[in-house]
């Protein structure tokens, strides 16, 4: 063992990086990790699912699979606190995720302080993973959840590891629907190779398993089979890089099927990923471990670049198959280099880069979240019983407004109460929303009459209807 393998064995440490993240991130700055309406969505629905079981009614309708704000309800009964109890199974999960990469690699009969080392290295300190670690969104407990089911499916000893995989698989989708194509490839192999193996009684078990995890997930995410965006998956959107759907219009540099390659190269997903590419061989990918990680990541990445829109955090899933695929890679060049000074040295360099560039990825997110407290304050010092919004009516409710909310995005407003707000961002949404019916509805409203009650800097207006 190299003295660079001995000076890194305490890879666990990288597992307190999303809590340390987390309370400096609220000591500082008090971000909450609520940054975008989605995020305030899940603790509408964790709040809503908390009152229904206490004998409330049921929540409201969703485009989003109730699997990771049921986890938060679940937790705030323990906690008392429901917004604390999504964030907390957000950091749980991320170190599931961690947990669970490193044990695909000692599986495979990986070197226990090498394998520490490429994981605290690649998506211990991934910039985009950890900011996700530390924000109110369903990404990381699914990705968690699904690379366990890929542990057990890789893993297959018997069938016990393939019904934990399913049990896995099912609930990463009842978390987050795409992850549905991300497990395709582990359950087709971990299950055919059960199949192979087992007695009449055991395939009987695994059929009504299958079944059973179909019916489930099928009825968790009725609701998300509903979202618009998801009827226009098309294989031409491959090629396309401006996309014209109910969510505004969208204009990229480059084309989806470029688009999405992003976690094979980008420094915000793997740092060492272009450094890895070239000691890459081609046999490293006849490995059991190779193939179903390069079918994963190949056919949810595929996926996405059939979707009619461009995200960094839709790709993340991505990130952990890539980097199992490119362990030979590193591997390789840890045997030949790995005892040089300069690599002794490229460890700590390579960690600090990443939690800088963490630190770079994260700062939009709390001052977007900083702005939605300024603007609930904004409105509740109003006094208004009513507020026409867009983009913003799921943080005004979280951060105190009491009054109704109704979302320009929705419907057309003919007619606009009086002495009602509008809140809107004429500037920021003129481009995307052109012809639309959030800026026809803000242009109804400067028709029909309105004072302006203040203008911010960052183009938020807030109207009073007359």
């Amino acid at each position: 063992m190299t003295p660079l393998f001995a000076r890194s064995r305490p890879w666990w440490l990288v597992l307190l990086l999303p809590v340390v993240a987390t309370s400096v991130l609220y000591l500082a700055w008090d971000f909450q990790g609520l940054y975008n309406q989605d995020a305030h969505s899940y603790l509408r629905l964790a709040n809503e699912l908390t009152a229904w079981w206490k004998g409330g009614g049921p929540p409201g309708q969703a485009y989003w699979p109730l699997g990771f704000p049921a986890a938060g309800a679940i937790l705030s009964f323990l906690i008392g606190n429901t917004l604390l109890g999504l964030r907390l199974v957000t950091v749980f999960s991320w170190i599931m995720a961690v947990l669970a990469f490193r044990r695909i690699l000692l599986d495979i009969g990986a070197d226990r302080a090498r394998a520490g080392l490429y994981t605290a290295l690649t998506i211990g300190t991934s910039p985009f993973l950890l900011r996700h670690g530390v924000v109110v969104m369903s990404d990381v407990p699914a990705i968690g959840l699904a690379l366990w089911s890929l542990r057990h499916g890789l893993r297959s000893k018997d069938l016990r590891d393939t019904l934990i995989g399913i049990a896995f698989a099912a609930t990463a989708v009842m978390v987050r629907l795409p992850m549905l194509v991300w497990v395709a490839p582990v359950l087709m192999f971990s299950c055919l190779r059960a199949f192979q193996r087992a007695t009449v009684g055991q395939r009987v078990l695994l059929t009504a398993m299958l079944v059973t995890g179909a019916v489930v997930v099928r009825w968790v995410v009725a609701g998300a089979l509903a979202h618009p965006l998801g009827l226009q998956l098309l294989p031409g959107n491959l090629f396309r890089s401006a996309f014209d759907t109910v969510d505004g219009q969208h204009r990229f540099l480059v084309p989806n099927a470029l688009y999405v390659l992003k976690p094979l190269w980008h420094p915000g997903f793997l740092l060492l990923a272009p450094l890895l590419w070239p000691f890459l061989r081609r046999g490293d990918l006849r490995s059991k471990l190779a193939l179903l990680s390069f079918a994963t990541a190949g056919g949810y990445l595929l996926f996405l670049g059939m979707l009619p829109d461009q995200n960094d955090r839709l790709c993340l899933p991505a990130l952990p198959c890539v980097a199992l695929v490119l362990w030979a890679a590193f591997d390789r060049v840890m045997f030949r280099y790995g005892g040089r000074r300069i690599w002794r040295m490229a460890v700590p360099l390579v960690v600090a880069v990443q939690l800088v560039l963490f630190a770079r990825a994260i700062a939009p997110f709390v001052q977007q979240d900083r702005t939605q407290r300024e603007l609930a304050e904004w409105v509740k010092g109003a006094g208004a019983t009513t507020v026409y919004t867009f983009g913003v009516d799921q943080a005004l409710r979280s951060y105190g407004f009491s009054g109704s909310t109704i979302d320009l995005w929705q419907n057309e407003v003919e007619h606009f109460k009086p002495s009602a707000l509008v809140l809107f961002n004429p500037d920021a949404n003129a481009e995307q929303w052109k012809g639309r019916t959030p800026m026809q509805n803000w242009q109804r409203a400067l028709v029909q009459g309105a004072d302006t009650v203040g203008t911010r800097p960052d183009g938020w207006v807030l109207l009073r209807v007359r």
